[in-house]
């Protein structure tokens, strides 16, 4: 999912189809969502789909319209339901144009609620980052498997699959099928991967040292306790 340029790594991105998009399309088709049941409810898949679109007018309001493009779309990648892999400087970036920008960015980035004033982030970084360094867009065939189909990966792989989980809850067993599927389909590790050994022994080492720092503020607070009552003792006394 990622791409070295320069020596340095960016995501790669990749969709299921993508095509050019004007702005007063993007308002009609939410209009056209806006008209069909359950559409002013943010769970629901239209209020998804409003979301989205708002996503992709507000990449009109930072690249500007088609005639500041020189009647040039915007590109919108559409996506599978996939990872995508993000750098966090330009999370950050966004972060900042929502917060100044977007009408209602003061709001949605403190809600801990979906709502119809939202954004949908995914289709917001993919096509930002799309249409602002020109990144190539490269189509994908792809497949999704529930987490209990871990044998049926094995034999039908395609390019990219993509491991999904229903409402249901699942049996420990399913979880230990697709770790063994994910090891035999890729026994080598890249060079991006985290040693998980290793990072195991870091998480152990920072969870002592925190430990450790709470015992001695702990046991600081304790003697700091200890004291003020002595002085309060023998002030007492002496008095």
């Amino acid at each position: 999912m990622f791409y070295e340029e320069n020596g340095e790594i960016y995501p790669a991105i990749i969709s299921s189809e993508f095509y050019e998009m004007n702005k007063e399309v993007i308002i009609q088709q939410i209009e056209e969502i806006k008209k069909k049941r359950q559409s002013d409810n943010p769970h629901t898949s239209n209020g998804f789909y409003i979301s989205q679109k708002k996503s992709l007018l507000f990449l009109y309001d930072l690249f500007g319209n088609d005639d500041k493009r020189y009647g040039k779309k915007l590109i919108e990648p559409a996506f599978s339901h996939n990872a995508i892999p993000m750098k966090i400087s330009d999370i950050e970036e966004i972060h900042k144009y929502i917060y100044d920008i977007y009408e209602f960015g003061k709001i949605i980035l403190n809600e801990k609620e979906r709502s119809m004033k939202d954004l949908q982030f995914q289709t917001l970084y993919l096509a930002y980052i799309k249409n602002k360094y020109n990144r190539k867009v490269y189509k994908i065939s792809s497949e999704f498997y529930d987490l209990s189909q871990g044998t049926k990966i094995l034999k039908n792989t395609k390019k990219l699959f993509v491991i999904n989980t229903s409402l249901r809850k699942y049996l420990p067993i399913f979880y230990l099928r697709e770790k063994e599927t994910l090891e035999r389909l890729f026994p080598i590790k890249t060079k991006y991967e985290l040693d998980e050994e290793k990072e195991n022994l870091n998480y152990n080492i920072m969870s002592q040292n925190v430990v450790d720092s709470i015992i001695n503020l702990l046991v600081n607070k304790i003697n700091n306790r200890i004291n003020f009552d002595s002085q309060e003792f023998l002030k007492e006394y002496i008095y």
